[in-house]
């Protein structure tokens, strides 16, 4: 079970080393966490569609892991759209 996928921390990544040479790309350091929060549990929420695909996995360890981690990844991406809004408005 992987809370954070390689994935989502690649994009992140990608985001940085192309916005971050440029002046003014991320208005506050709100926007810049947000981002930081959204990219990886977007990405990690894609990865778990997969989950229980292959022949090695069973329906239940499945299940757990979807039960886990659906909710962590709602609550960081749920914090990562209100520090959004927060860093829109400050």
């Amino acid at each position: 079970m992987d809370r954070l996928h390689p994935l989502g921390i690649g994009l992140l990544v990608a985001l940085m080393g192309y916005k971050w040479p440029l002046p003014g790309a991320f208005e506050n350091w709100f926007i810049f966490g947000a981002w930081c929060l959204i990219l990886p549990a977007v990405a990690s929420f894609a990865a778990i569609n997969f989950t229980g695909c292959t022949t090695f996995t069973s329906v239940s360890g499945a299940r757990r892991e979807v039960r886990v981690a659906a909710p962590i990844q709602a609550a960081v991406a749920g914090l990562g759209i209100v520090l959004w809004l927060v860093g829109r408005f400050v």
